[in-house]
């Protein structure tokens, strides 16, 4: 069976954790002309980012709709509102009138999320925003084609957590347009515990272990496994890829990261990049499917497929239909939602979360694979009851 995911780490790269825990310099090198911060995870400088407004209640923070529960759960930890602003599903960002629509006197800062690899230009919100206001991206999603942060940003969020590209199993780089307010970060991050080199080691077998149990030739019979043990495989898989356990986030996540994280962060962000074999085989399949499928983020400015979503009617039977033929499509690859808030509709980020279907990466696929692949999702799934708009 294809699996839904796959780590995007070689064997190489996990034996190379196991070496001393020293020599973690590097981690921030791509970025030497901007002040660059490594950090446990993006939601770790985030909260350290807002804990530097000295937030107060009633202070709002504007963001992508479509977005992980816990970046707006870090919101109000800190003492704000999260304002959640709805997205164009062509460009799967929020477009920026409607980011000046929900301007306020209390918005401290605008975090845009670039979503499933698509990348979108900031520079219309900067255009926006008014003085004082402070302009993020998330570009947890958003890595690959030597991008390194916008310009227009105040902050750029990079994540290399285990699902991510370039994963070093967890860590994250947050790059500073302020020279200050990147020492004020990290001032805070200093003062956390550091978490053991043991805690790594043990991520390091854990994922060693999900490498091997999603190689094509044995994820069918771990899957079903895991059914016949538990139930549910799509809740046991999605917690196994979880980058924080439930409960307590923000003790969790307010700790340094340990030196062979560190280390091993700096040997993959030394890597070559090379995307085109990927946005080759994603484009393959999507020109063979309907555009009322493929439509998500078409019109964003770039497009690196950290995932390949489709637009479906039901996408629990279309998953079912695929599985039956060896292709792990799923809803629940992520841990994105659609964050709601009452004077602030999201109509667009909640039929998102309600129809879209992740196709197991065609990327490690044959191409007569991609092509059953194509043929089998031309077979199981049904259009979504309106095109993307």
């Amino acid at each position: 069976m294809d699996p839904r995911l796959r780590l995007d780490i070689s064997w190489a790269d996990l034996a190379s954790a196991l070496g001393p825990a020293r020599g973690d310099a590097g981690a921030t090198s791509l970025w030497p002309e901007r002040s660059a911060l490594p950090f446990l995870s993006v939601r770790t400088a985030f909260d350290a980012l807002l804990q530097t407004l000295a937030l107060s209640p009633g202070d709002e923070i504007i963001m992508s709709a479509v977005n992980i529960e816990s970046m707006a759960e870090i919101v109000r930890a800190n003492g704000a509102k999260p304002v959640p602003i709805d997205i164009d599903l062509n460009t799967l960002a929020p477009t920026p009138d409607s980011v000046r629509a929900a301007l306020s006197p209390r918005t401290r800062l605008i975090l845009i999320a670039h979503l499933f690899g698509t990348r979108v230009s900031l520079a219309a919100y900067g255009a926006v925003k008014p003085p004082g206001v402070l302009l993020a991206e998330d570009c947890a999603q958003g890595w690959g084609g030597g991008y390194r942060g916008s310009e227009n940003a105040d902050v750029s969020f990079f994540s290399f957590g285990p699902i991510k590209r370039r994963t070093a199993l967890g860590g994250a780089v947050a790059v500073f347009a302020d020279d200050a307010l990147a020492a004020r970060c990290r001032a805070i991050e200093e003062a956390y515990p550091r978490l053991s080199e043991a805690w790594f080691l043990r991520r390091v077998a854990k994922f060693a272990l999900l490498k091997c149990a999603s190689e094509p030739w044995a994820y069918g019979a771990v899957m079903w496994a895991i059914n016949l043990a538990t139930g549910d495989a799509e809740r046991v898989i999605g917690a196994a890829a979880r980058g924080f356990p439930a409960g307590d986030l923000i003790r969790r996540l307010r700790m340094r990261p340990p030196h062979r994280l560190l280390r091993l962060l700096a040997r993959r962000l030394g890597q070559e990049e090379n995307d085109e074999s990927r946005i080759a085989a994603a484009r393959d399949v999507l020109a063979g499917l309907d555009a009322g499928m493929t439509g998500l983020g078409a019109a964003a400015s770039s497009h690196h497929f950290w995932l390949l979503p489709l637009l479906v009617a039901d996408p629990g039977a279309a998953s079912r239909a695929l599985s039956a033929h060896g292709f792990d499509a799923t809803r629940g690859t992520t841990s994105l939602r659609a964050l709601v808030d009452a004077a602030h509709p999201t109509p667009h980020a909640q039929r998102l979360i309600a129809q879209v279907l992740y196709l197991p990466p065609p990327w490690d696929m044959s191409e007569q694979r991609r092509r059953d692949l194509i043929q089998r999702v031309r077979e199981g799934a049904t259009l979504p009851p309106a095109r993307v708009e």
